[in-house]
Order: structure tokens, then C-alpha cells, then sequence
């Protein structure tokens, strides 16, 4: 039927709309993708975590995908308007079909007075499914190297731990007041807390990327749609909507390019994750190793029987002088413990700027802006085709900045520092030896768990025996 400038293949119209719908129901399905995966927060879900601030700005970003999808379906419903309009009013002005347009907005009405398609190489302009691009997120992994020894101290401080705290226990009945060790593990009391989840972080950086070739992909839709124009409507009238298609193209694969380029911020994030748990995993080791001594010392000490008896009451005689060797180790395992926390500032001072990289995504709401603002049921002949203005004004996405500045520098030093600290065995009457020179295992009696090795990469969760 034609009217004017505009001529329409009804069927083919039909499967315009249908495909129209589907490709404007993928925001959707990119927004959900970019919640779940890009703004996941696990990484960062941990009591206390210094890197807090940006597991904060998370669900933020996740909103800021959400406006970009809203403000995306007004301007996109335009478009679909439209075209509705235009084949509406040639429908109610000839009369000789009486249309129902049943794709329209996804109407679920029947199409009884539907014809038969007239050019069925409409089917050929395929629109592509979004779900095999939009993939599970590469797990991440150790990129730095990890003290070997490390997974044997997380290990001993679990079972020595357990041993020690026996041993607080028995010491506060005799009026000694003395706080317990934790009963997390060391990765989730101090390693996390304080550097976070690197290799989930690595996980989000992926996710950016995937979501980057997803959107490339999607605006390959729009031009996909564009041939279906060709197909469905003919005349003057229909080079606004082409022109509209194609510059929806251009907008979404820079929209996907600005994202894809925000995996850097996730990237350098995961480094610097890494190179604190490095650093604390180090000092924890020498914690682990004092802690077998500790436990040594209580398990030998504090024997059940006539032996603790007396020993309770000259604790409580001399409200803890006779056992201060004990006490004084007690002490310096929470000067370990506490230097690695006094990180926390520095940490969170250099989080807060990585979280204001993040909310940089929020300036690729511009992008979306760009597209033009379809007035209410206007005809295809008013939308505009030249959109050169606006094409030539997408040529720069958000910039995510640089990760240097004052505060890595100075988190930098802080690492360095807690390195240098020389933690000296205050418990000199004991004279047991940790470590076999010749194949470096923790000696220590009771079941305490762990090897360790000489310092290099180790495998993550690694687990083994202590002699």
C-alpha cells in the first residue's frame, strides 16, 4: 500500500516490528549482564574491607547502566512509534486492510487480517541472540608471586589457634583477662579485609570486556534492522529511520567501547589487591611460625592434672608474671596482627580513588543522550537523516584516568614498610628449632597442619602435614 512517499509491504512490516522488539528487549538483557557480572560486589564482601569504598561505588555503576537502558527505551520507543504512526495513518486513509499491528510494542493481539509476507528476504537480515556473547567472566588468578609458605601458615594458625585460645581460656579463669584469637581463617580475618578478592576483581575487569563485545555485537542489530527497512518500507520517508538505525549502531559500539575500556580500572585494581596480599601473606608467615612456638609452649605447659592445678593458682597468686613469656608471645602475635591492619587507611585513601575512576562510567550516559529525541507520534518523514552533527561528536568516551597519584605512592610505602618490620622471638628460654635448615617444615607437636616451603609461587588452598 503506498501513501506519499512511503510505500509498505504489510507482512514484512510485521517482521520489522517483531525484530524491532527484540533487538530493544537486549538492553535488557545487556543491563542485567552488567549488574550481575561487571558490578559484582563479592569481591569486596568482607567485614571491614579497606578496599571498601569501592564496593561501595558498585551498585552505583550498576545504576548508571540502568539510566543509560531507560533513557535508551524512551528514545528507542520513538522510533517504533514512529514508524507505527506513518503506516497508521496510510492504513486508516485507504481503509482497504484495516491493520492490527500485532508486533507492535510486543502486542500480543491476533493477526487475523495478517497477509502473506511479500518478500520473504526480510528473514535474511538476522538478528543475532546476545547470549553466547554475553559469557560467564574469566576466573582470575595469581599473576604476582606468592610466598610458597603461606598456605602452611593459614593451615597452622587454624590448628595453633585452636590450642592457644585452650590456653586463654584456662588463663582467664585465673582473673587474667586476656582477648582470643580470631576464628576465621587468616585470608578471611586479615588477608582480604585487607587487600580484597584480587582474583573476583580480575572477574569484573573480564566482564567489561565481554559486555563490550556484546554491545559491538547488538549494534550490529540496528544495521541488521536498517536492511529490514528496505524490505518492509519504500520511499523518502524511510531514510530517517534508516539513518536512525545506523547512528543507534554507532552509539551502542561506543557505549561498549567505553565499558570495554573500563576493564583497565578493574585490572589495576586486581594488581594492587594482589601486591597487598602479597605483602600481608608475608608477614603472616612469620606469624604462623611464632604461633606453632606459642602453641608448643601452652600444650606442654599447661598439662591437665596436679601439674595445672598449681600452675592456675601461681597465675592468679602473681595475676600472670610467672607465665609472661607466654603472655609476651601472645602480645607480639597481636603486634603482627595489628601492623597488618594499620595498612587500613592508606588502603582506603587510595580505594576512594579508584572509586571515583568507576563513577566515570556515568559519563557514558552522554553517549546515549546523543541519540535524538523523538517527539510524541511523529511520522517517519520528520525524523531527521542527516545526524552527521551528532556522529561527529562521539568521538570520545569516558576517561577512566591514571591509577598513579599520592595515595598509591604512598600505599607503595606503606607495603614496603611493613615488609622491613623485624619481628624478634621474644620467647628466648625456648630453644626449639622451627625449621629444618635442610627442607624448611614447620616442627611443632600437636596436630598442626602445613609445609613449609621455600619462598616462591605457591597454588592457591595447598594443603599438607607437618612432622
Amino acid at each position: 500500500m503506498t501513501g506519499g512517499q512511503l510505500t509498505i509491504e504489510w507482512g514484512n512490516l510485521e517482521r520489522m516490528f517483531a525484530a524491532m522488539n527484540k533487538v530493544g528487549d537486549q538492553a535488557f538483557e545487556i543491563d542485567v549482564y552488567f549488574g550481575d557480572k561487571v558490578c559484582d560486589p563479592s569481591g569486596f564482601a568482607y567485614d571491614s574491607c579497606a578496599l571498601k569504598p569501592i564496593g561501595d561505588m558498585l551498585p552505583l555503576v550498576a545504576g548508571y547502566f540502568d539510566d543509560m537502558r531507560q533513557l535508551f527505551n524512551e528514545r528507542w520507543q520513538g522510533v517504533s512509534d514512529a514508524v507505527h504512526t506513518s503506516a497508521r495513518a496510510i492504513d486508516m486513509r485507504d481503509g482497504e486492510i484495516n491493520h492490527v499491528f500485532t508486533h507492535y510494542r510486543g502486542s500480543g493481539v491476533p493477526s487475523h487480517l495478517l497477509p502473506a509476507p511479500i518478500d520473504v528476504d526480510i528473514e535474511f537480515f538476522e538478528i543475532a541472540d546476545l547470549g553466547a556473547a554475553l559469557t560467564e567472566p574469566e576466573p582470575g588468578s595469581e599473576t604476582l608471586n606468592h610466598n610458597n609458605a603461606f598456605d602452611a601458615a593459614s593451615a597452622t594458625w587454624d590448628t595453633a589457634r585452636d590450642t592457644i585460645n585452650w590456653g586463654i581460656d584456662l588463663i582467664n579463669k585465673c582473673g587474667v583477662g586476656i582477648e582470643p584469637l580470631s576464628p576465621l581463617s587468616l585470608r578471611d580475618f586479615i588477608v582480604f579485609p585487607l587487600s580484597a578478592n584480587y582474583a573476583q576483581i580480575q572477574a569484573n575487569a573480564s566482564a567489561c570486556r565481554i559486555v563490550d563485545g556484546a554491545m559491538q555485537q547488538w549494534g550490529g542489530n540496528f544495521t541488521q534492522l536498517s536492511g529490514k527497512v528496505f524490505l518492509a518500507l519504500e520511499g523518502q520517508a524511510s531514510l530517517g529511520l534508516v539513518a536512525q538505525l545506523n547512528l543507534y549502531n554507532a552509539v551502542m559500539a561506543l557505549v561498549g567501547k567505553g565499558i570495554g575500556e573500563g576493564s583497565v580500572v578493574f585490572t589495576e585494581i586486581a594488581k594492587m589487591s594482589e601486591k597487598i596480599a602479597v605483602e600481608v601473606e608475608d608477614v603472616l608467615v612469620i606469624l604462623g611460625k611464632k604461633l606453632a612456638k606459642l602453641s608448643s609452649k601452652v600444650a606442654s605447659r599447661f598439662v591437665p592434672g596436679l601439674g595445672w592445678v598449681l600452675l592456675a593458682v601461681d597465675i592468679a597468686r602473681t595475676k600472670g608474671a610467672i607465665i609472661q613469656d607466654i603472655l609476651d608471645d601472645i602480645d607480639e602475635v597481636r603486634t603482627i596482627i595489628d601492623d597488618c591492619f594499620a595498612l587500613v587507611d592508606e588502603i582506603q585513601a587510595w580505594a576512594e580513588t579508584q572509586a571515583d575512576r568507576l563513577a566515570k562510567f556515568q559519563e557514558l550516559l552522554a553517549v546515549v543522550q546523543s541519540l535524538p529525541v523523538i517527539g510524541e507520534m511523529v511520522p517517519l518523514g520528520d525524523l531527521p537523516t542527516d545526524l552527521s552533527e551528532i556522529e561527529n561528536a562521539l568521538g570520545d568516551v569516558a576517561d577512566f584516568g591514571s591509577p598513579e597519584g599520592e595515595e598509591t605512592d604512598t600505599l607503595d610505602g606503606e607495603l614496603e614498610d611493613l615488609g622491613d618490620n623485624d619481628y624478634e622471638d621474644s620467647a628466648d628460654t625456648d630453644t626449639t628449632d622451627d625449621y629444618d635448615d635442610d627442607d624448611g617444615v614447620l616442627m611443632a607437636p600437636g596436630p598442626l597442619e602445613g609445609v613449609y616451603d621455600e619462598e616462591g609461587s605457591s597454588t592457591y588452598g595447598s594443603t599438607g602435614t607437618v612432622a
